[in-house]
């Protein structure tokens, strides 16, 4: 049975919980999810455990919080850096446009350490909660690829299969320049020939 916790609403439980939250993601950035503790977070809270349990059910429902505040973050940055495809001069040539969309999307992966990217990242397989939650940051971000693309006149020739294909094409350009793992791989030439693949996939709407 899941115990009752409480929802903030005076100013200061409101605080309580925002110092909980901003500690325990700071903590699992440097010492992973699976080494850090409930007891971790209150002590670094400065909260005994019986408060950070009135606010929260167990670790994985504030990481999931953790999560869903970085998602907002996440996405306005990447509507915002997106719109900024509108000072491309040459809005005719399609590569170029999805090349920024793409370094748009890397430039937002930087900020995870490795350690707490593989641990969420095993999560997703393992955990139907944080898959959920993967699931619909992959929706969020397609939305805004496919819109942009809307905007210059492009759209997919099928939708939801080739925004999957997307995904995890742009998922794994950023996973590798950010961690670089392949040794003698060209990050400019691999994101190019990603744009070009996209390219393929569009059909240009006439009006």
């Amino acid at each position: 049975m899941n115990k009752e916790t409480r929802v903030p609403k005076q100013k200061r439980s409101i605080e309580k919980s925002k110092k909980i939250i901003e500690v325990a993601y700071q903590l699992f950035m440097d010492n992973g999810y699976f080494n850090t503790s409930t007891v971790d977070i209150a002590k670094a809270a400065g909260l005994s455990v019986g408060v950070f349990y009135s606010y929260f059910a167990d670790k994985k429902d504030i990481l999931l919080v953790c999560l869903e505040q970085f998602e907002d973050y996440f996405m306005e940055n990447i509507y915002q850096e997106i719109k900024s495809t509108q000072s491309i001069e040459d809005i005719e040539d399609i590569v170029e446009i999805t090349k920024h969309m793409i370094l748009v999307m890397v430039k937002t992966h930087t900020s995870q350490k490795r350690r707490y990217h593989d641990e969420i990242k095993a999560l997703e397989l393992l955990d139907v909660d944080i898959k959920k939650h993967f699931l619909k940051i992959q929706d969020s971000l397609m939305d805004a690829f496919q819109s942009r693309l809307s905007s210059y006149g492009y759209r997919l020739s099928y939708p939801k299969e080739q925004a999957f294909l997307i995904h995890q094409m742009i998922g794994g350009i950023e996973d590798e320049v950010v961690f670089q793992d392949i040794i003698d791989i060209d990050h400019d030439i691999l994101i190019e020939q990603c744009a070009i693949v996209i390219k393929n996939m569009l059909v240009k709407d006439v009006l």
